[in-house]
């Protein structure tokens, strides 16, 4: 609903400098330009709404469990339970997916405030360029309803370009969301202690999934060996048969080419994914080594 107003609201403003704009003799291409800005701010608008929201709800969650893994560390520290071990197992997973989750999130969130920072850049400049010019005109018109029309789209202009103004001051630099394992005031020795078993237990659960990938593209690349010989061989024999002849497998030729092809698709997908995951558990290392640090200097206060 909030949405929908909203765009309601824009499209009113934008329809009266339209308006105006068409019975004051105008410069087209410049409103133009600012109604696809206008139009793509909304849309980037909502997807920041949208992924804000998101992001949230999965924070509220992964908070919740984390709370539950700490209670179950706490219960083990004095019985052996066998479905609480195997209830922290499969918690400590979900905390590690939730968390790759809300990384992405905060990318996303972060690559469209700077996207929109941009475009509320181009807006101010393009709505101060068209009131520039339009001032220009207005000085040198004779019809007095001419100038009077030309004198409002000037005005709403100013009025839509401090709006732009007002949002770009409110985004602000590209922040950074706050981390979601940080060193708070509040933290005594046993959270500490928390925070570096979930910190190492999502370092592992990196390391099984770059062990997995490891092996995968190993198979891969295995496969690929195999189907470029297979490829060498039929194309040596290709050349070196009489064209009359209609034993050459052309198809099994072309399927060879394909599984080349989607291997290394495949081998440069997983490549990238294993260069994502090692900076993540770069990053962990270097922040349970800070935690460490820290938590030793409180064991000596």
């Amino acid at each position: 609903m909030a949405i929908k107003k909203r765009m309601n609201s824009r499209v009113g403003l934008a329809f009266c400098i339209a308006f105006i704009f068409l019975f004051s003799g105008g410069l087209h291409a410049q409103i133009q330009s600012i109604d696809s800005l206008r139009a793509a701010i909304t849309i980037k608008e909502d997807s920041l709404s949208y992924f804000d929201n998101d992001y949230k709800q999965i924070k509220q969650s992964f908070d919740a469990l984390n709370a539950e893994i700490f209670r179950q560390k706490k219960e083990l520290e004095t019985s052996s339970n066998p479905l609480t071990r195997l209830n922290l197992s499969s918690d400590l997973k979900e905390s590690a997916s939730l968390a790759t989750r809300l990384d992405n999130l905060q990318q996303n969130k972060q690559r469209i405030r700077r996207e929109l920072q941009n475009l509320y850049r181009l807006a101010i400049d393009d709505t101060d360029s068209l009131v520039k010019q339009k001032f220009k005109k207005v000085q040198h018109l004779q019809n007095n309803n001419q100038k009077i029309s030309s004198l409002n789209l000037i005005s709403l202009l100013e009025k839509e370009k401090k709006i732009w103004q007002k949002k770009l001051a409110e985004t602000g630099p590209a922040e950074s969301q706050k981390p979601l394992l940080v060193i708070e005031p509040g933290d005594n020795i046993e959270r500490i202690q928390l925070k570096i078993q979930l910190l190492q237990d999502h370092i592992r659960q990196l390391d099984d999934e770059l062990k997995k990938l490891y092996k995968r593209r190993s198979g891969l690349q295995s496969d690929l060996q195999i189907y470029e010989e297979m490829l060498s061989f039929m194309d040596n024999l290709q050349q070196n048969i009489d064209p009359e002849q209609e034993y050459f497998d052309q198809e099994r030729s072309d399927q060879l080419k394909d599984d080349v092809r989607n291997a290394k698709l495949k081998i440069s997908g997983i490549d990238e994914r294993l260069d994502q995951l090692t900076r993540q558990k770069k990053e962990l290392e270097n922040k349970v080594q800070k935690f460490r640090v820290y938590f030793k200097k409180k064991l000596n206060q």
